[in-house]
């Protein structure tokens, strides 16, 4: 955990890039007879270092992560590295328990590890038909596996391709998810058919579609995708109008509020004020969490100034930011303008 570099339990070569400095370090170390990182793909060098400083000497390190997957964002490839010296024992976990024997995810993933083409169901979209699956399915649904491919024409139809993709697995009749079981993942944030485009499209189609589930008549409001414009107040270069119930990522760790880089919550208000726009977030994972005076945490973090600058939507998020959290469904979008990001590793992980 970081504290500020000014306050007690700064160490030289303990620090961040954020300007932050570790609790523990070589002069404080942790107290643990053992301690287990999860995703140690992710690992990279500088915290990498700072963790084994804060090691007590009879400290047993485990390292649970899978090298096939995303490296660190930062340098390093730690875990990668590691493991090509097998200067530590290491030991292969081969059984898969997230999903069924037959699930085609995993027979995909292996497929993809190995350089093969994974074979899924396939649908096909066009602008006029909308999706259609190759072999009608026996169930009625256009997804019967748990992994499809859809194909689309054109790379500048993807992200209406999308919209009908993210229609018919959550809010057309009998879908087979609710509206927040369902994440989209892309490649890259920026560029056609990265996050900030993709998340202002689908705040749209989930706005609409919740309105009109709402309404008295039960009739679904037309819809139609229409970028955002850009704003030269937007410093993510698309214009943001927050509204309450839009679904958030926390893109930095904030110890004042006890919310980390990749935590997912939910705008519960908006409101104007002396300090102008604030937005009252709820993070579901909070809200029984105890506090140390009693009572319970209840969630609610309030965003004001430049603190609103540690949000994103997160309708669309990307690969590396998902590595890690686990989703009942999700959405990839591969663009070949993405191709430079586009790597087995990506699609494997």
């Amino acid at each position: 955990r970081g504290t500020k570099d000014d306050q007690a339990g700064a160490f030289p070569g303990s620090r961040s890039d954020a300007g932050l400095a570790f609790q523990h370090h070589a002069l404080n170390p942790l107290e643990a007879d053992a301690l287990l990182v999860d995703e140690a793909s992710m690992l990279g060098l500088g915290v990498g270092h700072a963790l084994l400083e804060a090691l007590p000497p009879t400290c047993q390190l485990v390292l649970v992560g899978d090298e096939d997957q995303l490296p660190s964002v930062g340098p390093g490839g730690l875990f990668g590295a590691l493991l090509a010296t097998r200067a530590a024992p290491v030991v292969d976990l081969r059984q898969v328990f997230r999903q069924a024997a037959r699930s085609r995810i995993v027979a995909g993933a292996l497929a993809v590890r190995e350089g093969l083409t994974p074979q899924f169901e396939n649908v096909e979209w066009t602008p006029d038909g909308g999706l259609s699956a190759a072999h009608a399915p026996a169930s009625g649904s256009l997804f019967p596996a748990d992994a499809v491919l859809v194909r689309v024409p054109s790379p500048a139809l993807v992200p209406l391709a999308l919209g009908d993709v993210v229609q018919s697995l959550c809010f057309d009749p009998g879908a087979p998810f609710a509206p927040d079981d369902v994440q989209v993942l892309a490649p890259q944030r920026v560029g056609p058919s990265g996050t900030r485009e993709l998340n202002a499209l689908l705040q749209q189609l989930f706005h609409a579609r919740q309105a009109s589930a709402g309404g008295e008549t039960g009739e679904e409001a037309p819809f139609s995708f229409a970028l955002h414009p850009s704003s030269a107040n937007s410093s993510k270069g698309v214009a943001r109008a927050w509204q309450a119930g839009d679904r958030v990522l926390q893109t930095v760790n904030c110890y004042e509020k006890n919310v980390f880089n990749g935590d997912q919550g939910r705008i519960a208000r908006v409101s104007h004020g002396d300090a102008g726009l604030a937005l009252e977030v709820a993070f579901p994972h909070l809200e029984a969490q105890p506090l140390e005076g009693g009572g319970v945490d209840g969630g609610l973090r309030t965003y004001v100034g430049a603190s609103l600058q540690e949000l994103e939507w997160a309708y669309a998020i990307t690969v590396h930011k998902a590595q890690g959290s686990e989703f009942p469904a999700i959405v990839l979008v591969l663009n070949p303008q993405h191709r430079h990001m586009l790597d087995r590793r990506l699609l494997y992980t």
